[in-house]
């Protein structure tokens, strides 16, 4: 059997300590990337399932705008002109309107609704 000298064997020791520190810290490398897989299959899973509430949310959102379009009258109705009548006479509180500006108010007034509603009603060829 081969004899080490003090010198070799020290030297053949601190090479095994070395090996295990390298072993120590590719163990805690692999372990953090482990968790990081683990934490970006999360993360995936997470966004897919926002991405599938978000789809749901924008069908449902739009149903429910083409449902307010198919209920708007449209602008020349008697409701819309009832509804401006009733803009006009608030707004004329405060001292008269000119028909100019009245026949103005009613676009203004049916554009402005289907913008708080977050519709778009297509215009129809006159």
């Amino acid at each position: 059997m081969m004899q080490f000298t003090e010198e070799q064997r020290k030297a053949h020791e601190s090479k095994i300590h070395l090996m295990e520190e390298m072993i120590k810290y590719a163990a805690k490398q692999l372990d953090i990337y482990k968790r990081r897989c683990e934490s970006t299959e999360a993360t995936i899973k997470e966004q897919d399932e926002l991405l599938r509430q978000y789809q749901e949310t924008i069908g449902r959102l739009s149903r429910d705008s083409n449902a307010i379009a198919q209920a708007l009258p449209e602008q020349g109705s008697d409701a819309v002109n009832d509804a401006a009548w009733l803009l006009h006479d608030l707004l004329a509180e405060g001292g008269p309107l000119t028909g100019f500006q009245f026949n103005n108010l009613k676009g203004s007034f049916y554009g402005a609704m289907k913008v708080a509603l977050g519709i778009s009603v297509p215009e129809k060829p006159q």
